[in-house]
């Protein structure tokens, strides 16, 4: 094998091991940061089959971050815990302030009722590929 081929794959080797390293360090970061944040359940609502649940709830990722209402769709066996994010609604504010109501129209339909929030990070409207469940939203006024 000439030097010059040792070389390259030496340089190869030197720049796959560099990014791995990179990957590995992000990754570490995230999951040291996750656990800085703390979940409070602010309710929990059951599909009428009993299959699946709705838990609304605040994250708080410290002091560098506001509140947030979260909302995520769970197996109903699965445990709410300070690791999850919602995964069909965040929004920046307090859920006692945002959440009006959350309710299973059927097993395959969510109607969420909320009032405006200054800033909405994600709202998905529906939830899975198998078995889809759907998501409403309706924004309703709120008189101070």
């Amino acid at each position: 094998m000439s030097q010059k081929t040792k070389n390259k794959k030496y340089i190869l080797l030197v720049f796959v091991l560099f990014f791995a390293m990179i990957a590995g360090g992000v990754y570490f970061i995230v999951q040291f940061m996750s656990g800085f944040c703390a979940n409070t359940l602010h309710s929990q609502i059951y599909s009428p089959n009993q299959k699946h649940k709705v838990v609304a709830f605040q994250r708080d990722c410290g002091a560098t971050t506001a509140y947030s209402t979260q909302i995520s769709i769970l197996d109903a066996d699965d445990k709410f815990t300070n690791s999850m994010s919602g995964n069909i609604f965040r929004v920046k504010g307090i859920p006692g302030d945002l959440i009006k109501s959350i309710t299973w129209s059927d097993d395959q339909n969510i109607q969420i009722q909320h009032s405006r929030s200054s800033q909405v990070y994600e709202q998905k409207t529906s939830y899975g590929w198998l078995s889809p469940i759907y998501i409403q939203y309706t924004e309703v006024l709120t008189l101070i």
